[in-house]
């Protein structure tokens, strides 16, 4: 049975290796999109939304609701620990690329999912590789906008960034 301390203990050695880690994780979304996507252009059926009843897992389902919540909350919660814990040491270009991406992920978690009517089970194994996506999305971004780049204040300010900001 794992105590508090072996998970603090576990956390910190990851700590160690946060940027490793983080590179490490970017690679591998790199890597599985691109398989996803050949696998998907050959004619393959993601199963989900219509084809759900397709799969072979089929009766492992999360219903829409819950799946849609619990699959997004890892990347609202992630940066946002990111960007709480450090966030005195922060610029505020950084505070602010950090709290665009987590309003966003605030409205598909906490509110979008109360607005679904209905909707089809979600499969276990598309919740669970949804779930593991946002983790290391929110991961990849809290970690990067908090930790690894700097935006200098006249950043907020450039004409791109407000183009940014306009189709945000």
């Amino acid at each position: 049975m794992w105590l508090l301390s072996d998970v603090i203990t576990v956390f910190h050695y990851f700590l160690s290796y946060e940027y490793q880690l983080a590179e490490f994780v970017s690679y591998s979304m790199i890597a599985c999109g691109m398989i996803v996507f050949l696998w998907l252009s050959r004619g393959a059926k993601a199963s989900y939304g219509r084809y759900s009843n397709e799969s072979i897992f089929r009766k492992y389902s999360v219903p829409a609701r819950a799946a849609w919540f619990l699959q997004e909350i890892p990347s609202l919660i992630i940066p946002l620990l990111y960007m709480i814990t450090l966030f005195p040491s922060l610029s505020s270009s950084n505070v602010v690329v950090v709290s665009l991406f987590v309003a966003h992920y605030a409205q598909r978690s906490l509110i979008y999912p109360f607005l679904i009517k209905g909707g089809k089970a979600t499969p276990l194994h598309i919740f669970l590789q949804a779930a593991l996506f946002c983790a290391g999305n929110g991961f990849i971004q809290g970690v990067w906008h908090t930790r690894y780049v700097d935006y200098n204040e006249d950043w907020m300010y450039d004409s791109v960034t407000w183009a940014g900001w306009f189709f945000f």
